[in-house]
């Protein structure tokens, strides 16, 4: 090889690193002026429904003792109650309420926007290393620009929008659909290699690739299984028995599900024994959640994410289908779409069977399913293309126009940035319209904080009808036990106490 080859090459790396780079600032840059349009709705401060507010609390209480997760820091009753009145952790496993734990640390004190640009934050955190991991399996512009346009489609997808400001419920499904992403990429490192290399791997290379594998596992139980089936799926198909290597993967899965889960017992018995098996009351009527079969295909999908993308969408992934079927595709561009494809459908299957559901199910694997749906398109444009008198040169661009490309979108980044920056500080510094009931609650419970209250101190309620939601409030932003008075089965000695 000679001076001019490494010379060529070199330029090549440095001008493919410049193009990521491009991609992920202007992932951010979208992402910043999305948030930033979405703010108000974000930093209003109501706690909308019931399970967004007892969420709410439970990951402001772990800023306040971190371990366990709990509604009340300090109850009065020690009562595992049902519907989310008792002290611990309830319905779903408590690993997505540590997401906003830093975000109040640096804030200093504990507020509901700061609780949703967390989880807001989480969702920028996918997208980067989604891009990455889809780029660096690949290794094509095409590959790199269908991961950059699935994660934009993914902030700009309305329902990812209403997560964000908490107005419907799923911080857990944020989570979820983090780790997700993080094991979806986990997966395509592993896969990076073919199967006669995959199968030299170290036992701590395998072991490191389960603790990530099993993310969404503890985030919410059965519910994020797919992940780690499909790992184990693929390791055995390449050991083709159970050895060493296979038998440690298996191990530091379950060793690490059962030191979380024995954690969760061990921390209140009778709330596991309540609530950990929820998971599986979806297969019956649960709590008035029945919906028919096809309610994603014909109300969830169209209504609450695609719009009127929705027959594109359709389209591209029978087309898509209907091409690895035949064959189309291979190598790595084979996998990853049957992987995405796969997991999306996994996903869809498994929620349209059972009884319960609701809109955020799926939304943990949505992200896959754009990605599907955009790369399929571009990859028979590109396979067509000498037929269609189409002509892609990048390489002509690469001098010329990357480069000038690259500062364009940083200095567009720093722009769109520092505007949220300064919109998050007038929003907060600026007086605030408490115009609702809800509201309210609010403002009588950031007084409360204002004046010291903390988790020693206890609140008797007797204010109107909505008493419980009341409660929530002061639990968020004090931590202060809150009781109403038609709780009777409170012992009076013990609330004078």
């Amino acid at each position: 090889m000679n001076q001019n080859d490494v010379s060529l090459k070199t330029r090549s790396r440095f001008v493919r690193s410049v193009l990521v780079l491009c991609c992920l600032f202007l992932f951010a840059t979208v992402f910043a002026v999305v948030l930033s349009r979405n703010w108000p709705q974000i930093a209003k401060k109501d706690l909308y429904a019931h399970d967004e507010s007892v969420n709410s609390v439970v990951a402001a209480n772990v800023a306040r003792k971190f371990w366990p997760a709990m509604v009340r820091v300090n109850p009065i009753s020690e009562k595992v109650d049902i519907w989310m009145e008792g002290p611990y952790w309830q319905h779903i496993p408590p690993l997505f309420a540590y997401a906003p734990w830093s975000f109040f640390k640096i804030d200093g004190h504990i507020t509901i926007e700061m609780k949703r640009l967390a989880y807001a934050m989480l969702l920028l955190l996918a997208g980067i290393i989604f891009i990455l991991s889809v780029y660096y399996f690949e290794k094509t512009y095409a590959a790199l620009l269908a991961a950059l346009v699935a994660a934009i489609s993914l902030i700009v997808t309305p329902y990812t929008k209403q997560l964000m400001a908490g107005m419907v419920f799923g911080a857990s499904d944020i989570v979820l659909a983090f780790t997700v992403i993080c094991s979806f990429a986990t997966l395509l490192w592993y896969l990076a290699n073919p199967r006669d290399k995959r199968v030299e791997y170290s036992i701590k290379k395998l072991a490191f690739i389960s603790l990530i594998i099993v993310l969404p596992i503890l985030t919410k139980n059965v519910l994020g299984a797919i992940p780690a089936a499909t790992y184990f799926a693929v390791l055995f198909y390449d050991h083709r028995k159970i050895n060493s290597k296979t038998f440690a993967s298996l191990l530091s899965i379950c060793a690490i599900v059962f030191i979380y889960f024995v954690a969760l017992f061990l921390s209140s018995p009778a709330t596991f024994r309540q609530e950990i098996f929820v998971s599986f009351a979806h297969t019956k009527d649960f709590e008035g959640w029945a919906r028919p079969w096809y309610i994603f295909f014909t109300n969830y999908l169209p209504r609450y994410y695609l719009r009127w993308f929705t027959p594109a969408f359709a389209l591209s992934m029978l087309v898509g289908l209907l091409s690895l079927f035949k064959n189309k595709f291979q190598g790595r561009t084979k996998i990853i779409l049957i992987l995405s494809a796969s997991w999306f459908f996994w996903n869809l299957l498994a929620v349209s069977a059972i009884k319960s559901k609701s809109p955020n199910f799926i939304f943990q694997t949505y992200l896959l399913s754009l990605f599907f749906a955009i790369y399929v398109p571009i990859l028979l444009l590109l396979r067509h293309a000498p037929s269609l008198k189409i002509k892609f040169n990048i390489k002509k661009l690469e001098l010329n126009f990357f480069l000038p490309l690259l500062v364009f979108l940083i200095a567009l980044f720093a722009y769109s940035w520092a505007h949220l920056f300064i919109k998050i500080h007038q929003t907060r510094a600026a007086s605030y319209s408490y115009n609702s009931e809800h509201k309210k609650f609010y403002q009588f419970a950031e007084i409360a904080q204002k004046d010291g209250a903390n988790t020693r101190d206890l609140f008797i309620l007797n204010s109107s009808p909505d008493d419980c939601w009341f409660r929530y409030y002061i639990l968020f932003l004090t931590g202060a036990e809150a009781r109403t008075f038609d709780e009777s089965e409170t012992p009076p000695a013990k609330l004078v106490a």
